[in-house]
């Protein structure tokens, strides 16, 4: 899992947009879900054919267990897709909140009067202290379709599922990467095409 990760993270650093980064948490995991299927299916074919096919020399499958790996198997790629998901709102979260700060400034380069400067001052500080329930409402004027609020709402809490785990509270709606990605993807958009 910390390849995924690390992988990530030296992507994003020559990134510039979230949309690029979104992409990049997206391909990315499908690259890892890619090879782990390939891996489940040599272990497939070892299991029906008897005999260790080359490409497991020298790995931890060369005689381990088929049975216990392709369940490991499969529960790596449900994580490596809850994780997925959980970078995707990540790159959000922050291009949200960023996008806010922005506003703030530019409402404060020209502010009304002393007391619009001081709340604005104020709301800037604080915008990275609010829920994010709450700055997802503050877009919805700029979003088309506000079923698209209530959606990342839904992937919000889906996040804070797989971040906390958390068995007093229900499980949310679960969603998959492609899905968190094309819902994100269309809001960043709509964030970084809105004027500053």
């Amino acid at each position: 899992m910390n390849v995924f990760f690390w992988s990530c993270y030296f992507s994003f650093r020559t990134m510039t947009s979230a949309i690029e980064q979104l992409d990049a948490v997206l391909h990315t995991w499908r690259l890892q879900h890619d090879a782990l299927r390939v891996v489940l299916r040599t272990l497939q074919q070892r299991s029906r054919d008897s005999k260790s096919p080359g490409t497991l020399i020298k790995t931890h499958y060369e005689e381990a267990d088929s049975t216990r790996c392709e369940r490991d198997l499969l529960a790596c790629q449900k994580t490596a897709a809850e994780f997925a998901v959980l970078g995707m709102w990540a790159v959000f979260e922050r291009l949200l909140l960023q996008r806010l700060e922005i506003e703030c400034d530019r409402m404060r380069v020209h502010p009304h009067n002393p007391f619009n400067a001081a709340v604005t001052a104020k709301v800037s500080a604080d915008v990275e202290y609010w829920k994010i329930e709450q700055a997802l409402d503050l877009i919805k004027s700029l979003v088309a379709d506000v079923k698209l609020i209530g959606q990342a709402k839904q992937i919000k809490q889906y996040r804070d599922w797989v971040a906390h785990r958390n068995p007093r509270k229900p499980t949310p709606p679960q969603t998959d990467p492609t899905t968190a990605h094309a819902l994100l993807h269309q809001l960043a958009r709509v964030l970084d095409a809105s004027p500053v």
